[in-house]
């Protein structure tokens, strides 16, 4: 039991830097978006997606703040296929879908969780790992006929998927500290 708090401790430390990438990254598409095939359907109703002219945004936080905007390219994907929403930049990286699931479904809004599997580029080297893209599909006159726009934020770690670094340091401070005392007073 000595040994196992301070342990403990360096373990919970030691998983803040289990990510080598921390921040996020916006994205938008300049278009037009279409969806099954069309700019002009409903995008409530579609399963499938092209974003043609995909580019980073300066909208940045943590390791990818000051990165030049990248343009990223044409980015299709369908709700069918888990896998489908990929790209790569050899700037900011690769990013490979695992998980395609809807947010939120109101008339002319479509918002998208996208979870999967993170390669850094040479901005931010070193890493691959879980991250998330959250994206926001926009139709405007919302249903068949509106101009179809995205924006997206690609989050490292993933969005909702684990604690902040500082909660993790704070919580693996704490332990080995409660240890190191329980060891000095034994």
């Amino acid at each position: 039991m000595k040994l196992f708090l301070p342990a403990l401790g360096l373990i919970f430390a030691g998983m803040v830097q289990a990510n080598v990438v921390n921040g996020t990254q916006g994205f938008i598409d300049l278009g037009p978006t279409a969806c099954d095939g069309s700019p002009t359907n409903n995008i409530n109703t579609c399963t499938t997606f092209m974003m043609p002219n995909v580019f980073s945004t300066n909208s940045q936080t943590g390791n990818f703040a000051g990165m030049p905007v990248q343009f990223i390219g044409a980015v299709p994907f369908s709700l069918a296929i888990p896998t489908s929403f990929n790209f790569a930049d050899p700037v900011f990286g690769t990013f490979n879908s695992t998980n395609i699931s809807i947010a939120a479904d109101t008339p002319g809004v479509l918002a998208l969780y996208i979870l999967g599997n993170y390669v850094s580029g040479s901005y931010a080297p070193g890493a691959s790992e879980p991250a998330s893209f959250t994206l926001s599909l926009t139709q405007t006159p919302p249903g068949a006929g509106g101009a179809i726009s995205a924006s997206g934020t690609f989050s490292d770690p993933p969005v909702g998927q684990a604690p902040e670094p500082a909660t993790m340091a704070l919580i693996g401070s704490a332990v080995l500290g409660f240890g190191i005392h329980r060891l000095r007073k034994a």
